[in-house]
């Protein structure tokens, strides 16, 4: 008998329910316009409990009340007063062991205690303005606090200008992780300076060139970056190089990355843009890198158009044919040769490699009514042909490239681009080439989709070899900050203009997405007469699909806290479509200066994914950066999407293609 009350008293402590701890916790708010720019010296405390019960946090918030008066910040020339606005945190940001563990943010609908606020008692005859029907409330997993107006007009859930009570309320939700999935490495050498440029328009729009996309490769254990550069020369000119870095896997397993090769020198106010690398898929020697050739005045005066230029190494990136100083074109280093008419570029994903050994290069093009092209090379990326170009338009912007099937069994190129029509209605505009071989391919076609306009800009797209295709941007001319939703564009198995599938709008609010509008974040954000750089909240080369595990990966690059010049690198799994993703993990190994550009790039022989991003953690003064790599391990990738829900529902909507342009 005593052996048996034993065990059960062990049974009893064992089962024992969790006991749940209360914390007082202050937070610092402050109210921001309706640009999201906090206003100065309108800061205020409230006084939080706090409630943890093993990994679940309940935030109970008490009576907030505030005045908005429709103020700007000074600083800020998005905003108009009066301005409606937001409350934001200022300070006392939940500390990390207490924040939500999602990309979204965790949000609840509280009360307005509006009552008769602005109701005038010595006039009966006018009524009080009605109350809203409520405030959203938002803990992100920044730890920051951000309350909204419920119904406000368009998206912004602004604020509106008057005197509110946010009524009690409470938020529940399971706390962070800190699982580090990613290795985290440098491998550019020299420090990078983005301030030391000229201040003239151009290159504060430029933050220097670290900006747009630098997008990386991996096939059959070798890996490679290429992005720009200024360590090794007079920062004052205005100039940065082309730099590459290929690494491999060795005969023991361990990742070696080789050491940076310069492949420009360029002289002053002449910079390298947009770089991108690729990797043969029939001779892993054959190595493509693609870049834009800016050259400017001191005055940012352009001295001759825009070039395309290529680099080309045919032996694993150890050689690559010299140094091109921008006016000699040495062999396979430089302006690249095609079909006429002469084209230029403007926004510039660059060069891919697909399956049958071409290399293909994408562009907008500023000099030819603004048509985006493609071009191709069948001989290892030493000359280029123009395979297709696209209907004109008003204007087009923002290409990507992905290889996969159309759904009717053709393997092809895939090219999206944002277009406008003469309204400027953005519309996604999608086309398709099939390719059959070495040189030979079909003809293209193009689709636009005005019953989509305006409800995704700038995505990152991804495509499988079953014939779905996705793109992950956001609404278009979103110039508020804190309610920035992305919206996921699929397209299920089928010809592009008669069977799409899944919610067009499944997209989701998500906080921690904000855009800083390019125009404003010079003004706000500035560092010895130049801007950081401009903060995107997904990449260029930011959504992949892995055949083998069946599974979408999305990386998201948000600034933790909002409008901050700290950003965090989250790599995210969805296995229904892009509906819903899993719990974020975290890419970067600290949050400190990240500026983004990120790409990542899935060697389908090991299973890895490689990533490259800008990375200002050494530098506390947020003047310089490295280049950074990373690395997601195979069986560490396989444990992650073994974790999450598989789940492939299909909805049927009507046709709602058309190929004629805007």
């Amino acid at each position: 008998m005593k052996k048996i009350l034993a065990f059960l008293a062990c049974a009893l402590v064992i089962v024992q329910p969790l006991l749940a701890k209360t914390y007082k916790h202050e937070i610092q708010l402050q109210l921001a316009d309706d640009s999201g720019a906090p206003i100065p010296n309108t800061q205020f405390w409230v006084k939080l409990d706090v409630v943890i019960k093993g990994d679940q946090i309940t935030v109970n918030f008490p009576n907030i009340s505030f005045q908005v008066s429709g103020q700007c910040d000074p600083s800020d020339p998005e905003c108009t007063p009066p301005s409606p606005g937001y409350i934001v945190t200022a300070a006392g940001f939940l500390p990390p062991e207490w924040r939500p563990n999602s990309l979204i943010p965790v949000t609840v609908l509280a009360s307005a205690g509006d009552g008769l606020a602005g109701f005038n008692p010595t006039s009966f005859s006018v009524p009080p303005p009605p109350p809203p029907p409520g405030f959203i409330v938002l803990i992100t997993n920044a730890g920051e606090v951000i309350i909204q107006q419920a119904a406000s007009p368009g998206f912004s859930n602004v604020i509106s200008i008057g005197a509110h009570t946010v009524l009690p309320c409470s938020l529940t939700y399971i706390r962070s992780t800190s699982e580090e999935i990613c290795f985290n490495f440098p491998i550019s050498h020299g420090e990078i300076d983005v301030t030391q440029f000229p201040g003239d328009s151009f290159y504060l729009l430029a933050g220097g060139s670290i900006r747009d996309s630098h997008i990386n490769d991996a096939f059959d254990d070798t890996f490679a970056w290429a992005w720009t550069d200024n360590h090794n020369i007079n920062y004052a000119n205005g100039t940065l190089n082309l730099f590459v870095a290929i690494g491999k896997i060795d005969s023991e397993g361990q990742l070696k990355v080789g050491k940076p090769v310069q492949l420009t020198n360029l002289p002053p106010y002449t910079i390298a843009w947009d770089t991108s690398i690729a990797i043969n898929r029939l001779d892993k020697n054959n190595i493509v890198v693609s870049y834009g050739l800016i050259p400017c005045t001191a005055a940012g005066v352009p001295i001759h158009p825009w070039l395309n230029c290529r680099a080309v190494s045919f032996d694993g990136g150890k050689t690559w044919g010299g140094v091109f100083d921008g006016t000699n074109t040495l062999p396979y280093n430089g302006p690249i040769s095609y079909q006429t008419p002469p084209l230029g570029f403007g926004d510039y994903p660059g060069v891919k490699a697909d399956q049958y050994g071409n290399f293909w290069i994408g562009s907008t093009d500023f000099n030819n009514a603004d048509q985006p092209y493609l071009l191709i090379s069948s001989n290892q990326g030493v000359d280029w042909n123009l395979a297709y170009t696209l209907p004109p338009a008003t204007l087009y912007d923002y290409p990507h490239l992905v290889f996969g099937n159309n759904g009717l069994g053709q393997y092809g190129i895939w090219y999206y681009t944002d277009s406008y029509d003469p309204m400027d209605n953005l519309l996604p505009s999608l086309t398709f080439i099939p390719i059959t071989g070495l040189g030979t391919y079909g003809t293209g076609s193009t689709t636009f989709l005005p019953t989509l306009a305006n409800a995704i800009a700038e995505p990152t797209i991804a495509a499988s070899n079953d014939g779905r295709f996705w793109g992950i941007g956001g609404i278009n001319e979103t110039s508020f900050t804190y309610n920035y939703p992305l919206v996921t564009l699929f397209k299920s198995p089928g010809a592009l203009n008669e069977n799409y599938a899944g919610p067009w709008l499944t997209g989701s609010f998500n906080g921690l997405a904000e855009l800083v509008n390019s125009s404003f974040a010079p003004t706000v954000f500035q560092f010895d007469s130049a801007p950081y750089t401009i903060i995107l909240p997904f990449t260029v080369q930011g959504l992949i699909y892995d055949n083998k595990r069946q599974a979408l990966y999305g990386l998201f690059t948000p600034s933790i806290p909002s409008l901050s010049q700290n950003m965090q690198l989250y790599f995210a799994i969805s296995r229904n479509n892009g509906q819903t993703w899993s719990e974020p993990y975290k890419v970067s190994t600290t949050a400190f200066a990240n500026r983004g550009f990120s790409s990542m790039a899935l060697d389908p022989k090991s299973g890895n994914i490689y990533l490259g991003w800008y990375d200002g953690r050494n530098d506390p003064k947020l003047k310089k950066l490295k280049y950074f790599g990373g690395v997601i391990p195979s069986k560490m990738l396989d444990k992650l999407v073994k974790k999450s829900q598989v789940s492939n529902p299909i909805y049927s909507i009507p046709n709602q293609g058309t190929s004629t342009p805007p």
